[in-house]
């Protein structure tokens, strides 16, 4: 394609002609066309490169400086030779580095995460669980009776499922895609179909149920009772309670440890104790001491350890070593820790604390504090969506629910174009050295 000066200020600068006086217009046309003419002779294969690329210093001093432009165009920069093109390109870098970080502020906040939406449930939202074979979100209402649905595709209510009249704990159970959830204070577990959303059954437990544990080892759910001190176990394939492991007064969470192939259950009020079921043989094989009031529990993958929320001052987790059962780490966190999830995309475990309106992120690598995320009003429970990365957050207080995105990575694109146009401004420096030497050697 061969050009006329004319089309190389179009092309350049679209408003050319109303940024540069006509003395200077002629100016830069007059040595700009021996350079368009070689450069239009090498492409008809009639001239050569040299011919385009010959230095021509007195050319050079007389085109037109870009900068009175009002533009500064790093192009016209380099024909000038201009040394504040460098200054401008390195400080358009750096601005760009400085929007990509912007643009992610989970990147900026040390990757603790932010929020990006919240979802009105009413009543008094406490738990969630994820359902993997429908992508929703399942959040026990505990003041309404009701099972709020959210769809995890678009973060909207599609369904409310009537349960009972104090609905808590809720799990899942892959073997038969049903939601067993904990009637309080009807002494039941309901079972929600996932497919119709609808209660396709009623297990009658005992007194106070309140949270659920799902063994994928055995196909039992295991479920806590906050003013008994059992634990009861339920065949997911019969509906049917087969068991109860007595444990202590006042048990509230409990998690499932593959690793060995324990239950662990925590004892709130009385005892602020974990105690170990041996699933093979139903019985208790230790009790771990952690902080006030055990609450909330979740496992570790990464590194077999059990996080268990102390709920009361100080308000700190305890690292519970599943091989050897012992507490290796307890850490301060926010007031009053309740709920506990972890995100297998990073290895960190997202801590509710429901007296500081905010989520705790601790490293289970490290086993300290990156950072706090600020969600709703007294926040509860919470779950991770491997669907979409996003954590959903159960706001008792101001009865919604806050979805928080802990993405870390900077985008590609800003990254990439930060870092070719520093590339592109330090070939601009040294091509500037090079020709101001030629300029002045004899």
């Amino acid at each position: 394609m061969l050009f006329q000066v004319s089309q190389f200020k179009e092309v350049i600068y679209p408003d050319f002609h109303d940024r540069l006086d006509p003395g200077r217009l002629k100016m830069t046309e007059e040595v700009l066309q021996p350079e368009l003419r070689a450069s239009n002779a090498i492409q008809a294969g009639i001239g050569t490169q040299d011919a385009m690329l010959k230095p021509r210093p007195e050319r050079m001093t007389q085109v037109a400086n870009p900068y009175h432009f009002g533009l500064g165009s790093p192009v016209l920069a380099a024909a000038a030779m201009d040394k504040r093109a460098i200054a401008a390109v390195v400080l358009f870098a750096i601005v760009v580095a400085a929007g990509s970080v912007a643009s992610n502020p989970a990147s900026a906040a040390g990757g603790a995460g932010t929020v990006v939406g919240n979802v009105s449930v009413g009543g008094y939202p406490e738990w969630i669980a994820y359902d993997p074979s429908n992508g929703y979100l399942y959040v026990t209402l505990s003041d309404s009776g009701i099972v709020a649905v959210i769809d995890g595709a678009t973060n909207a209510v599609v369904a409310n499922v009537t349960d009972g009249t104090r609905p808590e704990g809720i799990a899942y159970d892959p073997s038969n895609g049903y939601l067993y959830v904990a009637d309080h204070d009807l002494g039941a577990v309901s079972v929600i179909d996932g497919a119709t959303n609808l209660v396709v059954g009623n297990i009658t437990v005992g007194d106070s149920p309140y949270a659920i544990a799902y063994d994928p080892s055995n196909g039992y759910l295991y479920v806590t009772h906050e003013l008994s001190v059992i634990v009861s176990v339920i065949d997911g394939a019969t509906n049917a309670v087969v068991g109860n492991v007595s444990v202590g007064m006042d048990s509230y969470g409990i998690a499932y440890d593959p690793s060995n192939r324990c239950i662990y259950v925590t004892n709130a009020y009385y005892s602020g104790t974990v105690a170990v079921i041996d699933e093979a043989t139903s019985a208790v094989v230790g009790n771990v001491e952690v902080g006030n009031y055990p609450h909330g529990i979740a496992y570790d993958p990464s590194n077999g350890h059990l996080y268990v929320t102390n709920a009361y001052l100080p308000g700190t987790v305890s690292v519970i070593d599943g091989a050897t059962n012992l507490v290796v780490e307890n850490v301060t966190v926010g007031y009053y820790p309740y709920g506990i999830a972890y995100d297998p995309s990073n290895g960190y475990l997202y801590v509710t604390d429901f007296g500081s309106n905010a989520v705790s992120v601790t490293d289970g690598a490290t086993n300290s504090v990156l950072g706090n995320i600020t969600v709703g009003d007294s926040p509860h429970g919470i779950a991770y969506d491997p669907s979409n990365g996003y954590l959903y957050v159960a706001n008792s207080g101001s009865q919604s629910v806050s979805i928080v995105s802990t993405t870390t990575s900077i985008p590609e694109f800003p990254g990439s174009l930060a870092f070719y146009t520093l590339l592109i401004g330090a070939l601009m420096a040294l091509l500037v050295e090079r020709r101001v030497g030629r300029q002045r050697s004899p």
